[in-house]
């Protein structure tokens, strides 16, 4: 885990701020995500956007057979991202979970007059 980089994107909002933190692993501009980004001319994919290995992708299309390994292999590479998440972010054990991503809300600090 130790190529792969947390990105946080933030939402602020009047009294919580929103941290979404998404795993990328290193890639190329042409490579096997479908998700990507640059930081200091070194591409990254995002865990979870990878293409589907050959033996997937070699299924019969629209069948049950293919939905389900299919759906198999794209939440091993969520749990994936979740795991390297957590591992660098333990405070997002407990956020929301989407699609390889996790939210976490975090309260402001009101100041007091």
């Amino acid at each position: 885990m130790n190529d792969i980089k947390i990105v946080s994107h933030r939402i602020k909002e009047a009294n919580f701020d929103y941290v979404t933190l998404v795993a990328y692993e290193p890639s190329s501009f042409m490579g096997p995500h479908s998700s990507i980004f640059s930081i200091d001319d070194q591409w990254f994919g995002k865990i979870g956007s990878r293409e589907l290995p050959e033996d997937l992708e070699a299924l019969p299309a629209r069948s049950e057979k293919r939905s389900k390994a299919v759906k198999t292999w794209q939440m091993a590479q969520y749990k994936e991202a979740y795991d390297a998440i957590i591992a660098e972010h333990p405070e997002a054990v407990e956020g929301s979970r989407l699609m390889g991503d996790i939210t976490i809300k975090q309260e402001k600090e009101v100041a007091i007059a």
